[in-house]
């Protein structure tokens, strides 16, 4: 990319859409088919009114093979908006992956269907710098190199993960990864943004900040 890619003044995040989601418990039929038409609406209406650069941080997509139907209308959404200029950056999360690297998903499906668009950036496998001061992390197959690469972020305003905030219950979980408060203490960061726990807080002082998600995706939320 041109280094201009990466002078955004601001970036509007998003995360945990869990678009295509299908939902049991505590639903029926009728309500899992709203909820699931909900998440589409909300994502296409919120990106109708975005005129700044969008970051999805994460679970884009509830299953790693979506609906055909899902990720048809997903793009559609996207490449609408894509149209009048503006920057995405989309960064893979826990859902948006499977759990075998060999298995193309729909998210990597999206990023060949977008890949002729020059505004456009995915962060899958490694950390990446997205924006001026703004690295990314990803998730990435497991704990082991979770912590390898936290160990090589560089010194930035804000740094983006998809992850677990202290959870001694995540702490060897794969699936779900996790960073200590220690971590966080130690990066060179000055701002860390957690997505991936659904609930609003901050932690740490006000150097992390776990955004929550913006639309409900199930009972639970």
């Amino acid at each position: 990319f041109d280094r201009s890619f990466y002078r955004d003044e601001t970036m509007l995040v998003i995360n945990d859409l869990h678009i295509a989601a299908t939902r049991v418990a505590g639903t029926t039929p009728t309500s899992a088919a709203a909820l699931k038409k909900f998440t589409l609406d909300s994502f296409e209406s919120f990106m109708l009114g975005a005129n700044e650069p969008v970051l999805i941080a994460g679970d884009l997509f509830d299953v790693w093979q979506a609906g055909l139907s899902d990720v048809l209308r997903t793009y559609q959404i996207l490449k609408a908006w894509l149209t009048k200029g503006h920057k995405l950056v989309v960064m893979a999360a826990n859902h948006d992956l499977s759990t075998d690297s060999s298995k193309f998903g729909s998210l990597q499906f999206l990023m060949a269907l977008l890949s002729d668009e020059l505004n456009v950036q995915f962060v899958i496998h490694a950390g990446a710098w997205v924006a001026e001061g703004m690295y990314c992390v990803p998730h990435v197959a497991n704990s082991d190199l979770f912590d390898m690469e936290l160990a090589k972020v560089p010194k930035c305003k804000y740094l983006l993960l998809h992850c677990n905030y202290d959870n001694n219950f995540a702490k060897a979980a794969d699936h779900s990864l996790n960073i200590s408060r220690e971590q966080c203490e130690s990066i060179p960061a000055d701002h860390i943004v957690l997505a991936h726990e659904h609930y609003y807080r901050e932690e740490l002082r006000g150097k992390v900040f776990i955004a929550g998600n913006q639309f409900p995706s199930s009972v639970s939320d």
